[in-house]
């Protein structure tokens, strides 16, 4: 499994290291599909919550979340949700730019038809470019 080749390379490192990552986790949590949905915004503005991340649990499905990620080039935090409930939360800071968060066998599930969102935020000049990603497997 491996990224698309049009993210950039830095990009394409974290979350190739993230999926293979993943296949491990996959063993651990009993298998699955796995899935890995990434989302970037160039134009955050300060202290506003923005999405990142969306993906709807398809029917018929349950999300088991392995984890997720945020990077950026601000001090902020990272909040991953389901149907708008917060579920964890990652900081970043200007010492470390990117923080993932591994739930191991402690998944986060959600149910067929449940919105999973990162949501990213930030306290620096406008215009801060965030991405995040949440990965885990489908049963």
């Amino acid at each position: 499994m491996s990224v698309t080749p049009g993210v950039p390379q830095t990009v394409r490192d974290t979350l190739n290291n993230i999926l293979n990552r993943l296949t491990s986790i996959d063993v651990a949590v009993g298998g699955g599909t796995a899935f890995n949905q990434y989302g970037q915004d160039t134009s955050v503005v300060t202290t506003t919550d923005t999405q990142l991340v969306s993906y709807t649990v398809p029917a018929g499905q349950t999300a088991n979340i392995a984890g997720f990620s945020g990077t950026g080039g601000a001090t902020g935090r990272f909040t991953l949700k389901i149907d708008g409930t917060a579920k964890a939360v990652i900081r970043t800071s200007a010492a470390k730019r990117s923080e993932t968060a591994y739930f191991g066998g402690g998944v986060i599930s959600a149910a067929a038809g449940e919105e999973i969102t990162v949501t990213g935020y930030h306290e620096e000049t406008p215009n801060q470019t965030l991405e995040a990603n949440v990965f885990g497997t489908l049963a």
